[in-house]
């Protein structure tokens, strides 16, 4: 009873809330990554900490778009005593409560397999508060993916080119940052 009553309470926080701040993110901090491939807006590079690069952690925006996630593997512990449990909300074109009209929003915590746990929500809202077309932060397990268009220090990912973690042009980031 205890553990669902958790994860419903969590996915319901989920739901209720209007950014996808809670569902916490750890993506490595740039100082971390190793061989850094970017190509102008888009940079690739290895996560190899263990045991932090086990699991899949980020977030990511589309114009009004966005979503993030957070999930672990190898965490065996009495918190974790599941095959599969699962508890997801879903809303599409809601339109019950006039001035909080949803267009898209979903949100979902599962325990799978005794050593994985994890939580995600995505949603779409149409206002004035998109700042970059795409933008997106992702870790999975020894691959880290980040990318901004435009591409820029504040979201993360400034114009530049490298190989391998060998600077070409520009400011890439990742290994490659001075």
């Amino acid at each position: 009873m205890g553990l669902t009553a958790s994860l419903a309470a969590l996915t319901f926080g989920l739901m209720l809330s209007d950014d996808i701040s809670c569902v916490q993110i750890d993506t490595p901090d740039e100082g971390l990554l190793k061989a850094t491939t970017h190509c102008c807006c888009c940079m690739q590079s290895f996560f190899v900490e263990m045991p932090a690069c086990l699991g899949a952690n980020g977030e990511g925006s589309c114009i009004w778009c966005g979503n993030a996630g957070s999930f672990g593997c190898c965490q065996c512990t009495d918190e974790h005593k599941a095959c599969g449990q699962e508890l997801a909300l879903f809303q599409c074109c809601d339109y019950r409560k006039p001035g909080e009209s949803v267009i898209y929003n979903v949100g979902a915590t599962m325990i799978s397999l005794f050593c994985m746990k994890g939580a995600s929500k995505a949603g779409c809202k149409c206002d004035d508060s998109v700042k970059y077309a795409i933008i997106s932060k992702w870790q999975s397990l020894c691959c880290d993916y980040r990318c901004a268009l435009p591409p820029s220090d504040e979201a993360g990912v400034a114009f530049g080119v490298s190989c391998c973690g060998i600077k070409l042009a520009g400011a890439p980031g990742g290994s490659c940052k001075a």
